[in-house]
C-alpha cells in the first residue's frame, strides 16, 4: 500500500474504525493554540512543512488547515480508489482525490473528535517526522504553468493512546506547494499532496 494510502488509510480508520466505544474515559483535550497570536512562518516552503508537522504534533486544526491552498487536493494511487476513496463528483464511482472540506474534516475528526462511529477518541500524542531539508524542491512540467513546486518525502507518523496502544504509518509522500502571496512577499501552501507509496 503506498505512503498516502497509509495514512489516508490510518486517518479514515481513525474517521471510521474509530467508531464502536460510546464513551471514552481516555478522551483527551486538544491543546488550545490560539493561531491567530502566534507568528507562523509560511514564507518558505520548507517552513510549510515544519508547520504541517507543528500542526500534528499540536493536535491544531487552525494551523493545519493554514498550510493547505483553497484549491487543496489529496490524492490516492488509483488501485486505492475502491478502498478509501470517495464519490467526489456524484457519478456513482469512488474517486481516487478529495478535497480541502473533506481533508479538514478527517484532520477535525484525528485531531479533535476521534472517529466518527466513536470507536477511538483523538490520540493523546501524534508524532509526524518528515525529513524536508534533507532534499530540493523541484519543477514539474505538467505544472509549469501554474508555478507549483514539489518535492517527494519520507514521512513516519506514529499515533499514542492512553493504555499505550498506538498505530503508525510510514511511507513516501510528494508535496506540491503553491506561491499565493508575491515574489516580495512569498506565502507558500500545499496545493497537492499525493500519496507516493509506490517509491
Amino acid at each position: 500500500m503506498n505512503m498516502y494510502s497509509k495514512i489516508a488509510v490510518l486517518i479514515v480508520l481513525l474517521t471510521l474504525l474509530l467508531s464502536g466505544c460510546s464513551e471514552n474515559p481516555f478522551n483527551p483535550q486538544t491543546i488550545d493554540v490560539d493561531v491567530a497570536t502566534t507568528n507562523y512562518d509560511f514564507s518558505t516552503k520548507n517552513s510549510v512543512i515544519d508547520n504541517l508537522v507543528s500542526a500534528y504534533e499540536q493536535l491544531n486544526v487552525d494551523l493545519f488547515k493554514q498550510c493547505l491552498a483553497e484549491d487543496f487536493r489529496f490524492e490516492l494511487i488509483a488501485q486505492d480508489a475502491d478502498e478509501i476513496g470517495i464519490d467526489m463528483d456524484g457519478d456513482g464511482i469512488k474517486d481516487s482525490w478529495w478535497g480541502y472540506q473533506q481533508e479538514v474534516r478527517y484532520h477535525e475528526n484525528l485531531f479533535e473528535n476521534g472517529s466518527s462511529d466513536n470507536t477511538f477518541p483523538p490520540p493523546d500524542q501524534i508524532t509526524l517526522e518528515i525529513p524536508v531539508n534533507q532534499i530540493e524542491w523541484q519543477t514539474d512540467s505538467e505544472y509549469e504553468e501554474e508555478g507549483y513546486v514539489y518535492k517527494d518525502v519520507r514521512f513516519s507518523l506514529l499515533l499514542q493512546y492512553s493504555g499505550g496502544q498506538t498505530f503508525n504509518s510510514n511511507g513516501y509522500v510528494r508535496f506540491y506547494l503553491v506561491n499565493e502571496g508575491t515574489d516580495e512577499e512569498q506565502r507558500w501552501s500545499i496545493i497537492i499532496w499525493r500519496d507516493n507509496s509506490w517509491l
